[in-house]
């Protein structure tokens, strides 16, 4: 809750069903997805006021892919900070990916702010229209070899698909007030018993929602996982 600065008790249980949901969709431990998260989503949000949520879910499509431990969040961290206007010859870059108007005002903010998605949809098209030797040189001097990594993972229809689709599962009614009823229970109960029997429920309800109403579709992305060795050296 410290990452997105939610320090009081409501915006705690707000918080709580952004994990929990996230939890169902990603192969790493609770504990490991935090650790990820932590990389990213603090200087992105206090730096940048980059949506925190929108970090998470990034984070964990990366993830899905293979790109698993702190790299899910440095990559994703790195993408965002180089995707930001710098000096003249980082400009001319982001120009020909398409993030920078003639004015030099980037064309991926909506309402004043940084848009992650919308910057993926903009330069994706752009990237895959390059000759394939002259792409990767191209997202690797824009984004670095790590944010690099993350853009060529994510950039393009299949995998944004997969953030709208994390996207709309958190904000649907259903799974919010399952969590929301599992934040109550635990609430009210007191003695450790009924706090594992409640963890117990939690863990089922997770299970079933990874299992029924969030298919990862990881086959279809094994061909990501597969071209990652080029882009895995160090954090």
């Amino acid at each position: 809750s410290h990452m997105v600065k939610a320090w009081t008790p409501e915006t705690m249980e707000k918080l709580f069903h952004v994990f929990a949901y996230l939890s169902t969709a990603n192969p790493m431990s609770l504990a490991q997805e935090e650790k990820a998260f932590s990389y990213a989503v603090p200087i992105l949000q206090s730096g940048a006021d980059i949506d925190p949520v929108t970090t998470m879910i990034l984070g964990t499509a990366l993830s899905t892919s293979g790109v698993t431990s702190t790299k899910a969040g440095t990559w994703v961290r790195e993408m965002l900070v180089r995707a930001m206007p710098g000096d003249a010859k980082h400009n001319a870059t982001l120009k020909r990916f398409g993030l920078l108007d003639e004015n030099d005002k980037p064309t991926w903010f909506t309402d004043g702010k940084p848009d992650p998605v919308k910057a993926l949809r903009i330069a994706g098209p752009i990237a895959a229209a390059l000759p394939p030797e002259q792409r990767l040189p191209a997202e690797m001097e824009l984004f670095g070899r790590r944010g690099g990594g993350a853009f060529a993972v994510l950039a393009n229809d299949q995998m944004l698909e997969r953030a709208r689709q994390l996207r709309e599962g958190l904000e649907n009614p259903g799974n919010k007030q399952r969590y929301e009823n599992l934040v109550d229970r635990m609430r009210d109960t007191t003695t450790k018993g009924t706090a594992r029997s409640t963890l117990q429920e939690f863990n089922v309800a997770m299970i079933e929602l990874g299992t029924h109403g969030l298919p990862l579709a990881t086959a279809a992305l094994h061909a990501f996982s597969a071209g990652l060795g080029w882009f895995s050296g160090g954090h």
